[in-house]
């Protein structure tokens, strides 16, 4: 039997770093992601995948445990190796997968890939969203909130998908035909394994066990905390809470100008309270400011690297005015079976 998914990237529009604080985000799934194909052969104790964008191929026995999933090479195969050891009663066969995702800029690949390969492999999950998030965790020892996953998997063409982290709900924002979306790569490729993501996260965990529910908290009650970075943390959060629900407002009322605004000043509070610019990504959302046409534009994703999102009028020509790669986004559909 044979199995082929789709599953597509994603562009977070804006609200990062508010998932793992049950807070707000609004992101959509792009024409761009991974297809994972596998022949299932129960003959075999091993799954192996080949990658159009890797020399070594992934061989993992079906039997393999989770505390050996770390130390399994090449990386990539990592993913396989967690999907696996999660799984229970996976049988053996081969694969192969193919990518239009650029790795390492910000576009959530690897929640992708998790994903596609979850459903190509036919496992058993009534938690697709969970069970990509495990694995992962698992993979990279990267603690990653469910904001990729909850895109990837609830992706619908036209529209942004508005989420709520406290309760995984979410309703779909149209995405007006008057804008266009651009990615533009930042030539800084970043692999949160080996960034602060994981330490920006402690804080934020610390700083709600002290203040509970930041849904619920004002500034003024942040100032309480007494320590700077935590006081930071707080208020990128808070604030970015009410931009996502703003710029969704703004959207469905077509002021393009406050939206663009949203996202421009999303950067900079993750970039002077959280943190996890870099000067490369701050001099590319400058730049792209400039341009007759932009809208707005911010870092997307986790930071430390990858790309900028930018907001611009339908019809402009993005790539004209910069020297850095720039992918034309459109709202896509979410993971599905090819066949």
């Amino acid at each position: 039997m044979n199995r082929s998914v789709f599953a597509p990237g994603r562009v977070n529009l804006i609200g990062d770093h508010t998932d793992y604080a049950g807070g707000l985000a609004l992101p959509i799934a792009i024409q761009l992601g991974t297809t994972v194909t596998f022949d299932f052969d129960d003959t075999l104790d091993t799954i192996l995948f080949r990658s159009d964008s890797q020399e070594q191929a992934a061989e993992i026995k079906i039997d393999i445990d989770k505390s050996q999933v770390r130390q399994v090479e090449p990386s990539w195969a990592r993913f396989v190796a967690a999907t696996i050891a999660l799984s229970d009663g996976i049988v053996g066969g081969t694969g192969a997968i193919t990518s239009s995702l650029p790795i390492g800029s910000g576009l959530s690949s690897s929640a992708s890939f998790a994903i596609a390969l979850t459903m190509a492999l036919g496992l058993d999950t009534d938690d697709l969203v969970g069970f990509a998030q495990e694995v992962e965790h698992l993979a990279t020892g990267v603690p990653c909130g469910k904001l990729d996953q909850m895109a990837i998997v609830n992706g619908k063409q036209h529209c942004g998908v508005q989420i709520d982290f406290r309760d995984l709900s979410y309703t779909y924002v149209e995405i007006p035909d008057e804008i266009d979306i651009f990615i533009v790569e930042s030539g800084q490729t970043r692999q949160l394994e080996h960034s602060n993501y994981g330490t920006r996260q402690e804080s934020a965990l610390k700083a709600i066990s002290m203040l509970g529910d930041l849904r619920e908290t004002s500034l003024d009650k942040v100032a309480d905390l007494g320590n700077i970075e935590l006081i930071n943390i707080c208020t990128h959060i808070i604030s970015e809470n009410e931009r996502v629900i703003r710029f969704g407002e703004a959207l469905s009322v077509k002021d393009f100008n406050s939206a663009g605004r949203l996202l421009t000043e999303s950067h900079w509070s993750l970039s002077n309270f959280y943190r996890v610019s870099t000067p490369i990504l701050d001099n590319l959302v400058e730049r792209a400011n400039l341009i007759k046409g932009v809208l707005g534009a911010r870092l997307t994703g986790a930071g430390f690297g990858g790309s900028v999102v930018v907001l611009g009028e339908a019809g402009l020509d993005l790539q004209e005015s910069l020297s850095e790669k720039v992918i034309k986004v459109l709202p896509s559909k979410g993971a599905a079976l090819v066949n």
